[in-house]
């Protein structure tokens, strides 16, 4: 292979202070793509300057620049003949080959959009990561008029087995094991050769409780194990026999310091084990040295009791006992170091989370003991009352206590404010520990009103037709499992869009059964005792049911909920629906979006970048025992700046953008 695999021991470690090797005066100001080869030639690619810098990793000198065009770069790959793959995408769609010591390129593969990274196997087969469309396709370099293979991913955001959502860095072992930084899942996935389902090895949904947050890059060492990008946290994880651990930006998070990086974007080893990284907020390239003290403790054979290591993130704990070596060196034990991320909070000044939120408190463990660096973890978790944290709360098997990183699944702990203390005791001298506390806050979520299912914002309906709005069945709260509609309070308004405001007296609207609404706007409803109240018993009011014939019909109404929490008012939220009511009547179909997060509430309409692809589905919420077609419409919305209402036209173009633009056209 052409890049570095360092075989490292266990308790490796690597200076925390970076060297910057090179900064933006000489690689221009948005260092993205790196890489490292056995010779220890570092190439460099600057998105914005559009060149490829070859440097020496020892000193940093400048060897020469390669320019093959615009070519706006995200990644670089080089082979063991000198050959170096680049992407292309953003300006050619195209990933290009510069042939050895020459600007010469060739196009070796066709793609839809950037390759966030490239990696060719040893079996010159070159790998792409398409971000944007959520795939891993790959092509031979060797006929690269071949058709390309989809290799992982289905073209669709998603986080099931199969799928990726905007995959960034990718790693292909000498078993053809293809290892995916799957960003916006926030995991490492691992696909097999032959396998749709990926398997999740690190982050989100994997077996260890070690977060990640947007993923960048993942390496493999000689003994392969994980190297990982993480981002959004602007650190460097790894795996190893003791689970995972943060390795470098690990005490002070994010920023500029020669001990932090900010959102990195690659990382290489060179062949002494040296971590490169490039730190494009930063605008440099950091190289972080491999400790080479770490491993070379001189020690003699001896028979005592000691531990089993069934440590994950830096933890070991003491489970049985076997024969083990200690340390020719004199015996002197400090007290443990303990650094704490997210930093800097207090009982009067805590960490805000909402409840539907998962989170991880994170902790940076010195260790300065020649007998032993074995030790004991363990978390405490209290709930704050006043200035007081003594109510030690008892957890589920949920949360793990005996690991450095503390992970609270969402849902998990109620409103309040929570102290989390982490004690970290030597087991070779039991009288040493120490101990660190964060402070959290869990705050209530915005709930999600919907007067009908899916949040649809509009329908139609026969003005002899019942209609009824229940946001008690309908609405959503993040922090349960389902919505009590006894805890809240509803009101209800109407009006004639886009004839009338709705109805208000001194600045306050008037709900739909306030008795004064008739003066002021008396074409809302025809007939008021057309109302009627059907919730849950302690709340009537999370459902509603208006009448038959109490609409008139040709006419468009808005219907607003106001939705209170009755222990806490602070707490609300709203909901919007128009309902065009006809002669006919109307089977009531929903719609809504694949992913529920694309669709706002409250909205007419929705707002998506013109990259973004929008997933719609469809279903009956009345009986709908025949079906005879299901046909998807499309209409164009202008503004009337006049009116300042959006007026909506058919579009004309669906038969010519069919299966282009459009597709699913006649499907549910």
């Amino acid at each position: 292979v052409s890049y570095n695999q360092p075989k490292l021991c266990p308790l490796a470690t690597w200076d925390s202070a970076g060297i910057t090797i090179v900064t933006a005066t000489t690689i221009g100001s948005d260092p993205l793509t790196l890489f490292v080869t056995t010779n220890n030639t570092i190439y460099v690619a600057d998105f914005f300057s559009d060149h490829i810098y070859v440097f020496l990793a020892s000193s940093g000198n400048l060897l020469r620049t390669i320019s093959g065009g615009p070519i706006y770069p995200y990644s670089t790959f080089v082979t063991s003949s000198g050959d170096i793959y680049a992407d292309s995408g953003n300006s050619s769609r195209q990933v290009l080959r510069f042939s050895l010591n020459t600007n010469t390129t060739i196009p070796i593969m066709y793609i839809t959009d950037n390759c966030l990274d490239v990696f060719v196997d040893i079996n010159n087969t070159i790998y792409c990561s398409v971000g944007t469309y959520n795939v891993i396709v790959a092509n031979s370099i060797v006929d690269p008029t071949r058709e390309f293979k989809l290799i992982a991913g289905v073209g669709c955001p998603g986080s099931l087995p199969h799928m990726l959502y905007y995959p960034r860095g990718i790693f292909v072992d000498t078993n053809f094991d293809l290892y995916v930084a799957d960003a916006n899942n926030n995991r490492i996935q691992l696909f097999q050769p032959g396998k749709i389902n990926g398997t999740t090895v690190a982050g989100n949904g994997s077996s260890v409780a070690f977060a990640l947050y947007f993923p960048g890059d993942v390496v493999l060492d000689a003994d392969g194990y994980l190297f990982i990008v993480d981002s959004g946290n602007s650190r460097i994880v790894r795996s190893g026999p003791y689970g995972f651990q943060c390795i470098i930006g690990c005490l002070a998070g994010w920023g500029s310091g020669s001990n932090q990086l900010n959102n990195p974007y690659r990382m290489a080893f060179d062949s002494y084990g040296n971590i490169f990284v490039t730190d494009p907020v930063n605008n440099r390239l950091q190289k972080f040295y491999l400790n080479t003290s770490s491993c070379d403790i001189a020690t003699t054979e001896v028979t005592q009791p000691t531990t089993q290591y069934t440590q994950e993130d830096s933890t070991l704990i003491v489970t049985s006992t076997r024969s083990s070596t200690s340390s020719n060196l004199p015996q002197k034990c400090y007290q443990p170091i303990i650094t704490l991320t997210p930093a800097n909070s207090s009982l009067s000044s805590p960490l805000r989370y909402k409840r539907s939120e998962a989170f991880s408190i994170i902790s940076y463990i010195q260790l300065n003991c020649s007998n032993s660096l074995i030790k004991n973890v363990q978390w405490r978790i209290s709930l704050c009352a006043s200035s007081v944290c003594s109510s030690q709360i008892l957890l589920g098997s949920t949360i793990i206590t005996t690991l450095s990183e503390l992970y609270i699944p969402e849902q998990t702990l109620d409103y309040g404010t929570y102290q989390f203390t982490l004690t970290v005791r030597m087991v070779a001298a039991s009288q040493l520990s120490s101990s660190m506390s964060a402070y959290v806050q869990i705050i209530p979520s915005n709930i999600v009103v919907n007067l009908i299912r899916f949040g649809t914002t509009m329908i139609k309906q026969g003005y002899q037709q019942d209609l009824i709005l229940d946001p008690g069945s309908y609405s959503i709260d993040p922090d349960r499992i389902t919505f009590n509609a006894s805890n809240w309070n509803y009101e209800y308004y109407c009006r004639i869009y886009p004839n009338y405001n709705f109805p208000s007296l001194l600045g306050i609207d008037l709900s739909l059964d306030d008795p004064r609404i008739q003066q002021f706007n008396s074409s809302c409803l025809s007939n008021q005792s057309g109302l009627t109240y059907v919730g849950v018993t302690n709340s009537p009011k999370s459902s509603l049911i208006i009448l038959g014939n109490s609409l008139i019909p040709n006419q468009t109404y808005q219907f607003k909920v106001k939705v209170q929490n009755l222990q806490n008012s602070s707490v609300q939220d709203f909901d919007y629906l128009f309902v065009e009511v006809q002669g006919n009547q109307y089977q009531l179909i929903v719609m809504g979006c694949v992913i529920s997060t694309l669709c706002a509430e409250n909205v007419e309409y929705q707002y998506v970048n013109p990259t973004t692809q929008v997933a719609l589905f469809s279903t009956c919420a009345d009986i709908c025992q025949f079906i005879n077609n299901i046909t998807w419409n499309i209409y164009q919305g202008v503004m009337n700046t006049t009116s300042n209402v959006v007026q909506w036209t058919a579009f004309q173009n669906m038969k010519q953008y069919e299966n282009i633009w459009f597709f699913g056209k006649f499907l549910f």
